[in-house]
């Protein structure tokens, strides 16, 4: 998993609020570590989407299956905005499950799989569009 420390946050100017919730909800700094591994799936849940996708300035040399699943991940969070305003398209849904084959699954099937998904995730990134509107909306009220 994707993952950051408190002395990268703070070298890389992270904001004072955000440096201090996340601070709190570990114990804080000097009992957490400075050097210690902090995921951001932890980030995510104590901060936010917008405060995660900022530490990725911060994180400590991810692999590309790290990178995959962070985005799958990601995506999962708001898929939910998504699925409420169009039920019945499971586009999305399907391109983060593919994505997910292509990480476990090095066989010829995750090539084919590859190759689908590719198709799911181009219908899907237009449906996102539609999508980000609905969660742009969410997020202001």
């Amino acid at each position: 998993m994707l993952h950051t420390t408190f002395a990268k946050a703070k070298e890389q100017e992270a904001c004072i609020e955000s440096y201090r919730k996340m601070a709190k909800s570990l114990g804080g700094v000097t009992k957490y570590g400075k050097d210690t591994p902090i995921p951001l799936d932890k980030i995510l849940e104590v901060c936010g989407l917008q405060d995660t996708i900022w530490s990725l300035r911060c994180t400590i040399e991810p692999s590309k299956n790290t990178l995959i699943e962070f985005a799958c991940q990601c995506a999962e969070h708001v898929l939910h905005f998504y699925e409420d305003k169009y039920p019945n398209d499971n586009r999305p849904r399907k391109a983060i499950e593919a994505a997910r084959v292509c990480i476990t699954d090095k066989s010829q099937d995750a090539a084919r799989a590859a190759r689908a998904a590719w198709e799911v995730a181009w219908d899907a990134a237009g449906a996102a569009w539609d999508a980000w509107e609905v969660a742009w909306d969410a997020a202001r009220d």
